[in-house]
């Protein structure tokens, strides 16, 4: 199913306020991992693909590299949404409250 317009300025302005680019690829976090952390913690109540991430970011200006059947970006390890993804784990159920931007 295809996002609506609505749903994927939702998706992009979420890529655009929690992650930071840098210069080189970060190959410790793919288009799935993205996928799984806007669907488990920010849960805005409708499906993204990994294909929906790989456009999402790239509409931001991060550079999109394939290795190994997975997309990588040079997005930073200190960027938010990566912070909050590591605090969670662990953490089955999604009554923890995060602060996003």
């Amino acid at each position: 199913m295809q996002l609506t317009n609505e749903e994927y300025n939702v998706l992009l302005s979420w890529a655009e306020r929690n992650f930071t680019p840098i210069k080189s690829i970060n190959e410790e976090v793919c288009a799935y991992t993205i996928h799984g952390i806007f669907e488990r913690l920010y849960d805005k109540g409708f499906y993204v693909t990994e294909h929906d991430v790989i456009r999402a970011m790239k509409d931001c200006g991060y550079q999109a590299v394939q290795r190994d059947g997975q997309t990588y970006f040079n997005i930073s390890s200190r960027s938010r949404a990566i912070q909050i993804f590591r605090s969670s784990l662990g953490v089955p159920s999604k009554d923890r409250k995060f602060e996003w931007m």
